[in-house]
């Protein structure tokens, strides 16, 4: 459910609510599209998130294999986004990140709730991943992720840093 609406996010595929943050008294009206931004907007965010700045070659592929995405904006500004990207059987959501002026406001959490949503309703029960932020684990889990190794199955998660042999 979207904060103070009553509308389900699975059943939209473009909304647009008020909402009043009502510790900072401050309006917002909030537009929350299944798409990835367009590249200004990815890349706004992107470089706000500290990751930099990415290559147009590098966002069309990107758009390319994205499986969902979902992007959040206060009137015409992009204030967050995600996405998720997988063949089928496997799924990691990617690039979750909102302005910092926008955090604690429950935009995160339309961005999770949304890409959730989207992937509970796929056939076949596909397995799904990410990768947090150090120190964001917390929020992650509010939603039924675990922070990695947790089971005699399943190994700590790993990045590739090159090739050390």
């Amino acid at each position: 459910m979207l904060p103070h609406t009553g509308v389900k996010t699975s059943s939209l595929s473009s909304t647009l609510y008020n909402h009043l943050d009502m510790r900072y008294n401050h309006f917002m009206k909030i537009c929350i599209k299944k798409r990835i931004p367009n590249m200004r907007d990815f890349n706004f965010l992107y470089e706000q998130s500290g990751w930099g700045k990415i290559r147009f070659r590098i966002y069309a592929r990107i758009r390319y294999i994205s499986s969902f995405a979902v992007s959040v904006y206060d009137g015409k500004k992009i204030i967050g986004m995600g996405r998720a990207a997988g063949d089928g059987l496997h799924y990691t959501i990617y690039d979750v990140t909102v302005l910092n002026d926008y955090q604690g406001k429950g935009i995160g959490s339309i961005i999770m709730n949304t890409i959730l949503d989207w992937f509970d309703a796929l056939p076949d029960h596909p397995h799904l991943n990410l990768g947090s932020v150090k120190g964001k684990e917390g929020f992650y889990e509010k939603f039924g992720f675990k922070c990695r190794p947790y089971g005699e199955l399943v190994g700590a998660g790993m990045k590739y840093v090159g090739r050390l042999i």
